[in-house]
């Protein structure tokens, strides 16, 4: 699966860059597979490629207009990893409710999913060892 997301990302941006030249597109590929992303991506099993192929995805589909989809896919990445979500800020700014709205039914889709999938009380307790290691000081 992380082979396939890596391939993702450095394929589909190349891609829709296809219009460059080879070398720029080949300094992109190279950037991308050394990034330190896809670099943690391997080493320690991180899914931080996932969550920038989901970001891609969504400016991909903003510059087309698909609204909608774009907050689902920012909900989507936001699962995973946090950072995704501070881009709501800017669509809050814009003040474009498409975006907002496709985020936040995919946000009740997934939490209705996770309940469906493990019952409330087996969602609830995952949740709860989930934060149970936070605390200010290792954040």
């Amino acid at each position: 699966m992380q082979v396939i997301v890596v391939v993702l990302l450095a394929a589909v941006p190349a891609w829709l860059f296809g219009r460059h030249s080879r070398a720029h597109v080949l300094l992109y590929v190279m950037l991308v597979l050394c990034s330190m992303a896809v670099v943690h991506n391997f080493r320690w099993g991180q899914f931080s490629s996932i969550v920038v192929v989901c970001v891609l995805a969504a400016l991909v589909l903003y510059e087309r207009g698909h609204r909608t989809s774009v907050g689902a896919l920012i909900a989507l990445g936001a699962a995973v990893k946090i950072w995704p979500g501070l881009l709501l800020i800017y669509f809050l700014i814009k003040r474009d409710w498409r975006v907002i709205g496709g985020f936040a039914g995919a946000v009740v889709v997934m939490a209705v999913g996770g309940i469906a999938v493990l019952g409330p009380v087996r969602r609830t307790s995952f949740s709860v060892s989930c934060f149970a290691g936070w605390s200010p000081g290792r954040c």
